[in-house]
């Protein structure tokens, strides 16, 4: 498994600012380790007022070989397996982009009320 050491610099973010719902204001996704847990966690701001959800929960010793960045409404992403077809689609919105260091990572969308991989 690779470590931090490995990713990217771009992808060693602690916190990405974007606008993951689609409604105009800043949201921000950051990387958490309380205890034995590690969370890759979004915040959006709904009228002042910030909506936590968790995007992906690990040890905390799995979450330090996992990565953050972020990608831009409109950017394309691949949709499920890239090696079966190489299907793509479009972002909606901004997202944050989670992955283990050296391997590929996925945008995390918001619809519907909330975060999937696709």
């Amino acid at each position: 498994m690779a470590s931090d050491a490995e990713c990217y610099d771009d992808f060693k973010k602690s916190v990405v600012v974007g606008d993951f719902d689609g409604n105009g204001n800043d949201d921000f996704a950051t990387r958490i380790i309380h205890k034995r847990k590690g969370y890759f966690m979004a915040f959006l701001d709904q009228k002042g007022n910030y909506k936590a959800h968790i995007l992906l929960s690990l040890s905390a010793t799995d979450i330090k070989h996992y990565g953050m960045s972020s990608a831009d409404k409109g950017d394309k992403y691949s949709i499920g397996d890239p090696y079966d077809g190489g299907r793509t689609g479009r972002l909606p919105n901004d997202a944050p982009v989670i992955g283990p260091c050296g391997s590929h990572a996925a945008p995390y969308i918001y619809r519907r009320g909330r975060f999937s991989l696709t």
